[in-house]
């Protein structure tokens, strides 16, 4: 195995956040179709509670 262990765990905890982002967002979206489609109020944050999330670790 050429790649280091740390690598390979990082790499599986991105893939398994990025499934579970677009699980969330199908969910949201299945709730609430307006949240979707159309686009976000103009005051509304930019970065999204993932963004901040993802960033924190």
């Amino acid at each position: 195995m050429g790649l280091p262990r740390a690598a390979l765990t990082c790499a599986a905890q991105c893939v398994r956040r990025a499934r579970h982002a677009m699980r969330e967002r199908e969910r949201m979206a299945a709730q609430d179709p307006v949240c979707v489609e159309s686009p976000a109020p103009l005051d509304w944050p930019h970065r999204s509670p993932h963004d901040a999330a993802r960033k924190r670790r």
